[in-house]
């Protein structure tokens, strides 16, 4: 592949370094029908249909996004004339309206009862969990001071998990009180995620993976010095996946697969939407990655030495490539 067959946008971002969560520059939807992308330049979510239709959503800028995992609805987090909203929007329609207006959110994530949005009643003030049900009034659901760092769901279920300055607490079910169900030390906690039934969590603080099985302790499943950049269960939950700059690891049912990434770092990885198996971004090439057949299968790689791949994704059988320049030049050019 010498350069991509169409490019979708192209732009110049040198603000976020590593720390913009993919998520929040591109998805695709669960049956990899719809491919969400944002645009700095315009502050735009841009919202492509396998069947050509376009549609645009304003104002969202670098707010959180979230597909549900039915791929029915849209949310994002907009500004509009000063307001912070939730807005959500019908996938099949593309109809949007608003959810809510809830100050200053910084994350979102679709459980079973609706959307979960963690924000704070002011800048700097105590940090609130927030439910918004698929009809009905918003319900709080923890209002902790300052500090809660990130939470995670069950997408199938109604569990919810929080990292307060260290601590976790999970709420069972809405209108449940937090429990506090263990601590991890090393950092803030940045990335999580949950099984869709609710039962395993797994985190980093930046270094190492941890892990909680049901009621049970937190355990570490990867070395302490492993910078973690990825997290993932498959979306029937029986499989959990991870990736470091030097591996992505694979993991279900006690059996235990590793791609390494010495000679190729992994900057990037996620499960497929639609189809078994993890796409792996490795040095300049994607690869899809099986474990359970223990096969790794390069998908296209870019030959550009003026440009590094960052992320990539499956849309309408097609490859997203998410791409920018190397941080020796000057400034940061992502490009999808």
């Amino acid at each position: 592949m010498d350069a991509p067959d169409r490019e979708i946008v192209r732009l110049r971002d040198d603000r976020w370094v590593d720390s913009l969560p993919s998520q929040r520059r591109f998805q695709v939807s669960p049956d990899a029908r719809i491919l969400a992308y944002t645009r700095p330049d315009t502050q735009a979510l841009e919202l492509v249909r396998r069947d050509g239709r376009v549609a645009t959503i304003a104002h969202v800028g670098e707010q959180d996004i979230r597909i549900s995992p039915d791929g029915k609805v849209l949310a994002a987090g907009r500004w509009v004339q000063g307001l912070p909203i939730i807005t959500r929007v019908d996938l099949q329609s593309f109809e949007a309206s608003t959810w809510a207006e809830l100050p200053n959110p910084s994350w979102i994530e679709f459980c079973a009862d609706g959307l979960v949005v963690l924000h704070s009643e002011q800048l700097g003030g105590d940090s609130c969990l927030t439910l918004l049900p698929w009809s009905g009034a918003p319900q709080r659901l923890a209002q902790v001071t300052w500090g809660l760092s990130r939470f995670t769901v069950a997408k199938a279920g109604n569990r919810i998990v929080y990292f307060h300055r260290g601590d976790i607490y999970a709420i069972e079910r809405p209108g449940a009180e937090p429990e506090k169900i263990g601590r991890v030390e090393g950092g803030i906690v940045q990335n999580a995620e949950m099984s869709p039934d609710g039962r395993t969590v797994a985190f980093t603080p930046g270094r190492g993976l941890y892990v909680i099985e049901g009621a049970g302790p937190v355990t570490l499943a990867g070395p302490t010095e492993e910078n973690v950049h990825s997290i993932w269960f498959s979306r029937d939950g029986t499989a959990l996946a991870w990736g470091s700059r030097d591996r992505a690891v694979w993991r279900k049912n006690g059996e235990k697969r590793t791609l390494a990434g010495v000679d190729a770092p992994i900057v990037a990885m996620r499960f497929l939407q639609a189809s078994p198996g993890l796409i792996v971004t490795r040095g300049n090439q994607v690869q899809r990655w099986s474990p359970e057949r223990d096969e790794v299968e390069t998908i296209t790689t870019l030959d550009d030495e003026g440009r590094d791949l960052i992320g990539a994704d499956v849309f309408d059988g097609g490859i997203v490539l998410w791409t920018a320049t190397p941080w020796q030049d000057a400034g940061l050019r992502p490009r999808l």
